[in-house]
């Protein structure tokens, strides 16, 4: 039995932040273990992606996400001919490098013309 008052801590360690804060749940954003060509920024799902230096796909825009059924990460183009359409990580021969991300930049999202 327990008397007294629970005490909720920011971390493990029992360490108090000045602030807490509430207002949205944290997002978790899964990491690809790979690296953009441009700046070697770490590539994570729910990043923005340009692609460059490609005929085929140069200037299109594409979000990274997990694939659950396939237990791998894809490209889902939202601009260009290929729109709407996936791209395993896996076979990546495409250069590209992230602009943002779908929570911190919500109009990159937007269908450019």
């Amino acid at each position: 039995m327990y008397y007294g008052t629970q005490e909720l801590f920011d971390d493990m360690l029992g360490f108090r932040f000045e602030h807490f804060e509430l207002d949205a749940e944290p997002v978790f954003m899964l990491s690809t273990g790979r690296k953009d060509e441009y700046k070697s920024t770490e590539i994570y799902a729910d990043d923005v992606i340009e692609f460059y230096d490609n005929v085929i796909h140069e200037g299109t825009h594409a979000v990274v996400i997990w694939h659950k059924n396939n237990a791998a990460f894809y490209y889902k183009f939202i601009d260009g001919k290929h729109k709407g359409s996936y791209a395993p990580m896996n076979d990546d021969w495409r250069k590209h490098k992230i602009i943002g991300n779908i929570h911190e930049n919500p109009e990159l999202l937007e269908v450019k013309q």
